[in-house]
Formats: C-alpha cells, structure tokens, sequence
C-alpha cells in the first residue's frame, strides 16, 4: 500500500481481499508500524525504508499512514465483515496517536492555541506529483509539490481521519472513543479554516487538489465553500479543462465537482486527450494506469517512471459510481442506490458487480428520441434505491401506476430536481421513461 487513495477502488475480489487483509496484519503484528505509532511509508516496506530519512527526514506522511483507517473501513463497507476494523482498530489509535503529538510538538508555549491542530511539524508527500509540478521543459517536481501543498493536505488528512475513527468506533460500539474522536475532528477542522483560508475565502495554497480535498472533506462551510468550488472551478478553466491534482487529491475531484453542480465540468475532465489526462494515456496506448501522466512525452519520449500505479485508476470508481449508477449505501451493498448519468457522449453503460449478497447489474440506454431504457438486477437479502433523473414531467403519471403496479415502494417525485425514486427488493426489473434535456458537451466543447 502507498497513498491511501490505493483501496478507494469500486470492487474487491475475494483474493484481493485476502491479500489487502494479510498486509493489514503485517501492520498488525508491528512490522509495519513504529513503537511511536508511525505507519512506514510502503507496506510491505523494504529493507532500505530507514534510507528514507537521508531525503526527508522521516518514514511516514499523511495520507500514506492513513491508509491504515482508510483501507479497512473500505473492505468493510465492500464486505459488510466488521473483523477487519476490530482487528486493526489498535493500530487506526496509535496512528492517530502519533499524528496528534506529532501535530502538536514544540507547541506547548503558542500564542494561538489552534495551532496545536495543525500537522506542519514534519515532511509530507503533500498532494503528490501535481501535474504542473511535473511537466514542462524545466519541471519543478514532486518534493517541489510536496513543500507547497503539505501543511494544508496534511491537516485536511488528520480531520479526515479523526472524523472517520469516530465513525468506526460507532460501528464497534466504542460510543465513549466515537465521541473523543469526533471533537478531535471539530478542533481539527476549525483549526484548518483559520491557518489555510486566507481573508479572500481562498486557499493559502492555491491548487486544484487543495481546493478539492477541502471541499471533499467537509471541511468549509458557508461562503468559504463557495468560494472554493468556484475557484477550483476557475483553476481548470485557466488549465483548459485539464486537471492538476496530485495522488491524494485525484480521486476526490469528480465527486466533488459533480455534488456541487458542476458535472459539466467533470465531464469535459474526462474527455479531456491533451496532457494531463486519463484519455490521453490511452492514446499513447496504455494499457495500465502510469504513476506520472507524461510517462510518455507527445513527442514519444519514454520516461523513468511506472508504468503500472494505481492513484490515478481512481476514476474507475467514479466511472462505477456516476456513469453506471451503482453506489453502496449500506456496508456489503445490503443496500445500495441506482442513479445513472449520462450526457450526449455518454448514452450507453453497463455495470455488473458480484456482491457478498450476490451479483448486481446496472444496464441503462438513451435512443435518439431521449427514451431511456434501464435494466437492474437487485440480489436476494438486499435493497435498491432507484433514483430516475431528468424525467419528463408528460410521463410522470404512466411511471407512478407502472411503479405502483409492480409493487416498487416509497415512491417519491421530486418536481424540481425531475426525480423519481423509489424503493426496490431483490429481483430483475425493466423500466422505460422519456427524459427532458441532455447535457450537451460536445455543443460546449466545440
């Protein structure tokens, strides 16, 4: 495991299940984590990770440790099995441990007390190999992009982190640690908002990947989250719709962008062929995801880097989640939602995903007469949450009595958002409605 963003992938096999969870107890069994509660930068790590020291002074960052709270807590939402957070909650508290004093060293004596919940103590990978560090005739590179991103994506993660600790202490019914680490959270949060958010409501460190990780991680609120979504926003049109997010920040930048009104914007991300882009890899044929989005020159320089690194596969899930329709809501996908998307270059997806409960199967289609035509197959012991968008206000009648025929519940129709939703159990269904508008890219695109 390296960065954190390794397990935000859409499906776990069973044998990649298997292996995640053995290198989780070479953690467990303090081979992997220092007697100070540090998470060594690879796992498994190699002899030569003290060397680490000699370039940056330490073993561990933000991001990379909180794998250790991250990779568990996704196996339990895929595999609805609370072993593995039980197994591993020792080490997600001496990691978090270690990030509170670390955070807080040599501040005994500030004169703003915040300040004690800001990780700028040590080295961080920061938001890693950001794209404008990286190309270029005179590249300025990843430690370059480490220094000026660290402090700010290194508190977000500590805030993430403790949020998320909370959230697994209430799985495990440990109410009295739930409640410790979700102040922690507030504390780490309120201090983000007054070190990193300048007096403009914008970031000190003004990124794509810091704007996004903030907003990703709930950590504005009000007109500083407005402010930032619309200068994240701006930075990719100053990019030419080209993205500029490094590891840690990349597998959040499409949500984000799309749960804040603007899927148009995400959508022109990913169709993007110019370099940095997931197309423009596959145009130099890639057939695996590259650690750096320039590996290959468009001139055909080859370069030092791999050619086989997750971190920016992450689209992957969003393409799952947000193209296909398939979202978990409850661990396991004992329940889970259906909401496909689509836009006039988008008009056609397919998703099967073989579940604890069983396989499920998202198939939907748009025709020229913007009929949409959606299959699902919901397995036995589960739940479906349909959501249908963008529907046509003339059909909205026909839809609720073909609904309620089939015995669908808790129907609902929302008529500002042109939204149907309702409830399904397990079996195959086939519903066909007329949709009212398209996003229409290649109009804005041209």
């Amino acid at each position: 495991m390296t960065p954190a963003s390794v397990c935000w992938a859409f499906s776990i096999a069973p044998e990649v299940f298997s292996t995640i969870s053995s290198l989780l107890l070479k953690i467990q069994h303090q081979q992997e984590q220092t007697e100070e509660g540090e998470i060594l930068n690879y796992c498994p790590a190699p002899k030569d990770i003290w060397n680490d020291k000699k370039f940056t002074g330490t073993i561990s960052s933000a991001g990379w440790g909180d794998a250790i709270l991250i990779v568990p807590w996704v196996l339990y939402q895929r595999y609805e099995d609370k072993r593995i957070l039980e197994q591993c909650f020792p080490e997600m508290e001496k990691w978090l441990d270690y990030v509170q004093k670390s955070a807080a060293q040599n501040k005994e004596n500030a004169e703003d007390d915040y300040t004690r919940y800001l990780w700028d103590t040590k080295f961080h990978f920061g938001d890693w190999m950001i794209p404008s560090f990286m190309l270029g005739e005179k590249p300025r590179g990843p430690i370059a992009s480490a220094v000026a991103t660290k402090d700010p994506i290194a508190t977000a993660y500590y805030a993430y982190s403790a949020g998320l600790l909370a959230e697994i202490a209430k799985v495990l019914r440990k109410q009295d640690k739930a409640d410790y680490f979700h102040n922690l959270y507030g504390k780490v949060k309120e201090a983000f908002g007054m070190a990193y958010v300048n007096d403009s409501g914008l970031m000190t460190a003004d990124y794509q990947g810091v704007y996004t990780i903030a907003l990703a991680f709930n950590l504005l609120s009000g007109e500083q989250k407005k402010k930032a979504i619309e200068r994240l926003v701006e930075l990719i049109k100053k990019n030419d719709y080209k993205i500029d997010t490094g590891f840690l920040s990349v597998p959040f930048i499409m949500d984000v962008l799309c749960e804040n009104g603007y899927e148009d914007i995400a959508y022109k991300l990913l169709f993007q062929t110019a370099c940095p882009s997931w197309l423009y890899e596959v145009k130099k044929g890639a057939t695996t995801i590259w650690e750096s989005w320039e590996a290959i020159k468009p001139d055909g320089t080859v370069g030092a880097f791999s050619f086989n690194h997750y971190a920016f596969g992450c689209i992957g899930d969003w393409l799952v989640r947000h193209i296909g329709g398939l979202t978990p809501i409850g661990p396991g996908y004992s329940k889970f939602k259906v909401e496909p998307h689509y836009c006039d270059r988008l008009t056609y997806a397919e998703t099967q995903y073989e579940s604890v409960y069983g396989e499920m199967k998202v198939k939907w289609e748009i025709n020229e007469e913007k009929k949409m035509f959606l299959q699902v197959m919901v397995p036995a012991n589960t739940i479906a949450v349909i959501s249908l968008t963008n529907v046509d206000p003339d059909c909205i009648q026909d839809l609720n009595d073909y609904l309620t025929e089939m015995g669908y519940t808790n129907c609902q129709y929302f008529e500002k958002e042109g939204k149907v939703e309702f409830t399904a159990s397990s079996g195959k269904m086939n519903i066909e409605f007329k949709i009212i508008e398209i996003c229409r890219l290649n109009e804005q695109m041209s």
